[in-house]
């Protein structure tokens, strides 16, 4: 049961012609990964089409303004089936990312029919109604965070058990598709793997040299998520949706672990740190930064901070002190907009924008420069509030 070809996928991109093409290793089928290889599944297989055909790039047919890049379907459905699965994952982080997804799960299930199909990601669970009914070549989506949840419906499955108990599983029963109840969020981070970052030809993701934030001094990059979830609702994001609204954290000995095996493995000399509200518990973040700097890596946090964090001055000076020190070089701020009862009522933001030249004051301090994240074109915006951003 346990020699059976497991294949994860991450489909090709769509983006706008004009923008950047990020190359980033796929963090979650990575994740994925590794528990199935702690479950003793050893031919679990990582395929991230952009990265196998990055400059393999064709424009959208109805908008010339997009391409999409990466492995073709051809290439990719060739590429699986040469592996012999026994089942197939496919990954859609976000909703642009999904007609990519859905475009190789049809060529997929054209050329190996008998071969189950997987999918998860916050499309999958954020529309998972309607991509079983419309997307018939998807036998079962894996709601939720799946971390647990994947690799049990993968036992139950090849043990010839009852899958269909798993939480956050849907699937069909004749024809009609049935949904189980989300499964529980982790809540000791600590109990996941380090990310199967062996399975990636992590070499390639070098040489393109495009992660989340692309503007390196170095060659060799690592990434970390050191926490999920949100407790604000910003209507725009999906964290709160997806990963709760409670904020859970990997302790900062785990992270301190995670970032020397990626110094010792794969020698990093920077460090791009993914979290979404890395900054919420000020304490972990200055204990995380004391144990990190002995590697004098360049780090940067691509996902932005809030900039009211932690609310005490005092105590954001002291976060953003150790951050400099440890080798955070720049901040972003996710601030959004600039009209205060727009921010607050419409987008539900919930942030004083009187705290942020205090914010940008103290980071200047500490050494770091400071980027900022606005967002133009907001339903309800008309233009006399988006000239105030």
């Amino acid at each position: 049961m346990k020699d059976k070809t497991i294949v994860l996928i991450s489909p090709r991109v769509l983006g706008a012609k004009r923008q950047i093409r990020k190359a980033p290793p796929p963090f979650g089928i990575a994740t994925l990964a590794a528990s199935l290889n702690n479950k003793g599944y050893e031919k679990v297989h990582l395929i991230d089409a952009v990265v196998e055909d990055y400059d393999d790039m064709h424009p959208v047919e109805d908008n010339k303004t997009f391409l999409t890049y990466g492995l073709s379907d051809q290439k990719m459905t060739s590429k699986v089936k040469n592996l012999k699965p026994d089942f197939i994952g496919i990954s859609a982080l976000f909703s642009s990312q999904t007609e990519c997804a859905f475009s190789i799960a049809q060529s997929l299930k054209k050329a190996i029919p008998k071969i189950p199909i997987a999918m998860g990601g916050n499309h999958a669970t954020e529309c998972r109604t309607q991509v079983m009914s419309d997307e018939k070549c998807i036998d079962f989506i894996l709601a939720g965070e799946a971390d647990n949840t994947f690799p049990e419906f993968i036992d139950k499955y090849f043990r010839g058990e009852n899958y269909l108990d798993v939480p956050g599983l849907l699937y069909r029963d004749n024809g009609e598709s049935r949904e189980n109840p989300f499964p529980k969020q982790l809540i000791d981070l600590d109990t996941l793997p380090f990310p199967a970052w062996h399975l990636y030809d992590i070499e390639k993701y070098y040489d393109i040299g495009m992660p989340h934030n692309p503007f390196l001094k170095y060659r060799e990059y690592g990434q970390i998520i050191t926490s999920r979830g949100c407790p604000y609702k910003c209507y725009f994001c999906s964290v709160p949706d997806f990963n709760g609204s409670a904020f859970r954290f990997f302790s900062a000995e785990r992270v301190i672990s995670d970032v020397d095996q990626l110094v010792k493995q794969y020698s990093i000399k920077e460090l791009q740190i993914l979290d979404d509200t890395f900054t919420t518990d000020w304490k972990r973040v200055v204990d995380i930064m004391e144990g990190i700097k002995k590697h004098k890596l360049r780090i940067t946090l691509p996902n932005a901070i809030r900039g009211d964090y932690p609310k005490k001055v005092e105590k954001r000076k002291l976060m953003f002190n150790a951050m400099a020190e440890a080798g955070v070089f720049q901040i972003d701020i996710s601030v959004e907009h600039g009209d205060q009862d727009f921010l607050n009522k419409v987008i539900g933001k919930n942030l004083d924008l009187g705290t942020i030249p205090t914010t940008c004051d103290l980071a200047h301090e500490a050494g770091m420069t400071v980027h900022a994240n606005f967002m133009m074109g907001f339903p309800f915006e008309n233009k006399q509030i988006r000239q105030k951003t």
